[in-house]
């Protein structure tokens, strides 16, 4: 068996870890037949739900502000996932195997990172940890644009936004 089935299986085993709570200790109602005149009412009244939401989504503005910047860090999380590799190859000239390390580094991190700037938000306000990490990604930018040096570290990222250090001796 390939190495590569093995992920699978892994994927598998950590998909069951997190869903074997849910699946023990939810509570199981016994399903019963809706008519399609229920549906149908259930559907639209959702839909109205939401319309009226956002109505008056001024009444609930720190929500709206909430979901705003949830959107746009979770698209730029996305869009760094889908181009990250193709831009290591074709740029930098990695492997695949060299992508599938720095990507195993990212996600580590981005592990750890979530936990820990997860905790110094409840210990310090959430404006100045995100005011910590615009600094962070300022100087990070700041030291990639400016150097020329090989050893400058590469970009990287996480889940929660912060910076991620891979050196390119790393990659060899």
């Amino acid at each position: 068996m390939a190495l590569f089935r093995l992920t699978f299986l892994v994927v598998a085993g950590f998909y069951l870890a997190v869903a074997l709570p849910a699946l023990l200790w939810l509570p199981q109602h016994p399903s019963q037949p809706i008519s399609w005149q229920k549906t149908r009412t259930l559907i639209r009244q959702a839909y109205l739900q939401v319309f009226n939401t956002l109505q008056h989504w001024r009444q609930q503005a720190n929500t709206f502000r909430f979901l705003a910047g949830y959107y746009l860090i979770s698209d730029v999380i996305v869009t760094l996932n889908t181009f990250i590799e193709i831009y290591f190859s074709k740029v930098f000239g990695l492997s695949i195997s060299q992508i599938l390390q720095i990507s195993l580094l990212f996600n580590v991190t981005s592990v750890i990172s979530t936990l820990g700037f997860g905790s110094a938000s409840d210990r310090i306000s959430h404006q100045r940890l995100l005011q910590f990490l615009f600094g962070f990604w300022s100087i990070l930018i700041l030291v990639m644009a400016l150097s020329t040096h090989p050893q400058t570290p590469l970009p990287g990222y996480s889940a929660d936004g912060t910076g991620v250090w891979a050196y390119p001796v790393l990659l060899s």
